[in-house]
């Protein structure tokens, strides 16, 4: 079930990020950088498009380090 799995990881990551800028008062833009769990390059690249930003602020190190879950 990839793409369910793939679905879950962006909403449900992207969904606690959210709650995070509400309770702290912060927009997504205000944030400088992004260390979501490294499970893999496409759920990292979901989680900026669904925050609005760019996806240089989404630190990946799967490259080095694989998934770090």
């Amino acid at each position: 079930n990839g793409r369910e799995v793939f679905r879950h990881a962006v909403q449900k990551i992207s969904g606690v990020i959210e709650e995070t800028l509400v309770m702290t008062g912060y927009a997504a833009d205000e944030i400088d950088l992004y260390i979501p769990d490294q499970a893999n390059k496409r759920i990292l690249d979901g989680i900026a498009k669904k925050l609005n930003v760019a996806p240089e602020k989404i630190i990946m190190t799967l490259d080095r380090h694989g998934n770090t879950s």
